[in-house]
């Protein structure tokens, strides 16, 4: 259900504080930082160490528990950025509320406005705002969109009247490969649906961020969505099986599983153990046997 802004907010928004000066504030984004939010878990994989059959046991658990402690730093990581692109969409869907120029649907502001932000931000490669039909009203400089009611995030944010972090998809515009933080704009008196706003990241600057801390020569990650497709790796970008408007990919774009990678990884029902876990396998398209860290 989307959060009232706090009486203190209005003064500020009444004061007609402009997008631009709360994103260089990001005073709001951190008004928000205590909102329940539930987000999808996205798996992390830590491929490690090749284990030939010389490697005693009491050095191969010493492998396996630096693993889970990467695999733990990298999950934490992740879940804090996802986090913070959440809060980033719930924040400026309820400034853009507020805004003068988005009432009055004055496109040539707007349009600046969102190129800035993109330009503060230098992370999310595409932000947009729509009318509460999809049509499109401002964009970043781009390919033009079209109306965007049948996209998967947007139906996602309709259906929960609030904010939403999508699964990765291909974009159905330009196929880039991307994850997606959408929102409903409401109207601040009758908390009425008056449109959306979604900013867009492409998986590979989620996954630079990712491995910016995190480099070895013999260690790789591997992400997982929700249908066990791998959709990033530190030894290249994988694709998926799903676009942004709902419709199934090209063959050419056909995901790869986890498990086709490593057989072994085939996700059983969650037992309620969050703590990392490890075993060994057999990479399929390495042809070699490693150590693999999971949470």
């Amino acid at each position: 259900n989307g959060i009232n802004p706090s009486q203190e907010n209005k003064v500020n928004l009444s004061e007609k504080q402009s997008v631009i000066s709360w994103v260089e504030s990001q005073n709001l984004r951190f008004k928000f930082r205590l909102a329940a939010i539930a987000l999808a878990v996205i798996p992390v994989f830590v491929v490690g160490a090749i284990i030939g059959v010389t490697v005693n046991n009491a050095f191969r658990a010493k492998i396996q528990a630096r693993e889970k402690g990467d695999t733990e730093f990298i999950n934490n990581k992740l879940q804090l950025k996802i986090r913070e692109n959440y809060l980033d969409v719930q924040s400026m869907a309820n400034v853009f509320a507020y805004s003068p120029d988005f009432a009055s649907r004055n496109t040539a502001k707007l349009n600046a406005e969102l190129n800035k932000i993109k330009e503060i931000y230098n992370y999310y490669d595409s932000i947009a705002l729509f009318d509460a039909q999809g049509n499109v009203i401002a964009q970043t400089t781009g390919k033009p969109l079209g109306n965007h009611l049948n996209r998967v995030y947007i139906q996602e944010a309709k259906a929960k009247n609030g904010a939403v972090i999508s699964e990765p998809l291909i974009s159905a515009t330009e196929g880039i490969f991307s994850v997606y933080a959408a929102s409903v704009i409401k109207n601040p008196d009758t908390g009425q649906n008056i449109g959306f706003i979604r900013l867009r990241i492409p998986v590979q600057k989620l996954g630079e961020i990712l491995t910016s801390s995190y480099t070895s020569d013999d260690k790789f990650l591997y992400l997982t969505d929700e249908q066990n497709q791998v959709f990033f790796s530190s030894q290249g970008e994988f694709s998926t099986s799903r676009r942004s408007d709902g419709q199934g990919a090209t063959s050419e774009d056909q995901g790869t599983t986890i498990d086709q990678i490593f057989p072994k990884l085939k996700w059983q029902e969650d037992d309620g153990n969050t703590t990392p876990k490890s075993l060994i396998d057999y990479n399929l398209l390495d042809k070699k046997k490693q150590i693999i860290a999971y949470k």
